[in-house]
């Protein structure tokens, strides 16, 4: 395990509270049609809806590997944007990067049981046209952060009834994950913060610490020590627990940091109203740990571009 702590002076922690059900006063636009750099392609039909993804090519001659980003905002709301800015830079160093909408409760009606099987068709999806994207199937990892996290950590953790995990092509496990203030439990058992009323009860069921195994793919995880919303020591408690099971867990601790330091500029540019708009942004370091852990694990090839502030 990898423990990095980063601090810096004049913040101190808040008291925990629940996961926001959405950011009151901020309106998150649906998918669009357009993603600027982006294509889009619709991944998976539910219902009357069509959930797209929208994937970031590199210029590459060999196949490369991907990052499917899902946004967060309490298994509510959110914007597929927020990781734009993330999957147009690592498609400049080389990365073909992908940011995906997946069913929420205020589009959608649904549940997070929904939104996690959403996120395993889309590496599923993925891995069976990795053709077209000159991808390797074998190196297709997700990305995400707080709900977005919890849900593509789920993928690792939670097979489709009758599918086979390890990379075959019907799979939806994926190789890799690269997690932001994720929640690892969504119970009350462990001093967590309360669980969302969109899990209807049954938290335990998609609570990544009770769900534990061996034989994960490799995790790095940012978490902020002032998170109101997902606390560090639920954070650690889970990183000590997959790596006494074998697991490669890297764990950064941004010292006095809070819920969203990691996002890219262009994501608050969009929705200045958020509350994380207003703290400091540590997206440059963020980016940069982000892609030593990819070039570590075989995902990224090259010098390490960081990117401006």
């Amino acid at each position: 395990m990898l423990l990095g702590l980063l601090a810096w002076p004049g913040l101190t922690a808040a008291p925990v509270t629940p996961l926001p059900a959405g950011s009151a006063g901020v309106e998150f636009r649906p998918p669009p049609e357009v993603l600027p750099g982006a294509e889009r392609r619709v991944y998976r039909k539910a219902g009357e809806f069509e959930l797209p993804l929208y994937v970031f090519r590199p210029v590459a001659k060999q196949p490369t590997a991907a990052l499917l980003f899902f946004h967060g905002s309490g298994w509510y709301a959110g914007a597929v944007s927020q990781f734009a800015g993330h999957a147009r830079d690592l498609a400049a160093q080389g990365l073909c990067a992908a940011v995906v909408e997946y069913r929420v409760k205020q589009r959608y009606d649904a549940t997070p049981f929904e939104g996690a099987s959403d996120v395993r068709a889309a590496v599923r999806w993925f891995r069976q046209h990795s053709n077209e994207w000159n991808v390797d199937p074998h190196r297709i990892g997700v990305a995400g952060g707080s709900a977005g996290a919890h849900l593509a950590l789920c993928a690792a953790l939670v097979d489709e009834p009758g599918e086979k995990a390890g990379g075959a092509p019907e799979s939806s496990r994926p190789d890799l994950l690269v997690l932001f203030a994720v929640p690892t439990d969504t119970t009350t058992e462990g001093e967590s913060a309360a669980p969302s009323p969109w899990f209807g009860g049954r938290e335990r069921e998609l609570s990544p610490v009770h769900l534990l195994r061996r034989g994960l793919p490799p995790m790095q995880i940012f978490q902020g020590t002032a998170d109101r919303y997902v606390p560090a020591d639920q954070t650690r408690r889970f990183v000590d627990a997959a790596v006494a099971l074998g697991n490669t867990c890297d764990l950064l601790l941004f010292e006095g940091r809070g819920h969203g330091f990691y996002n890219h500029p262009d994501y608050y540019r969009e929705y200045p109203g958020l509350p994380s708009a207003q703290a400091p942004i540590e997206y440059p370091l963020c980016s940069l740990l982000m892609s030593r852990f990819l070039r570590d694990h075989g995902f990224l090839e090259g010098p390490t571009i960081v990117p401006q502030p």
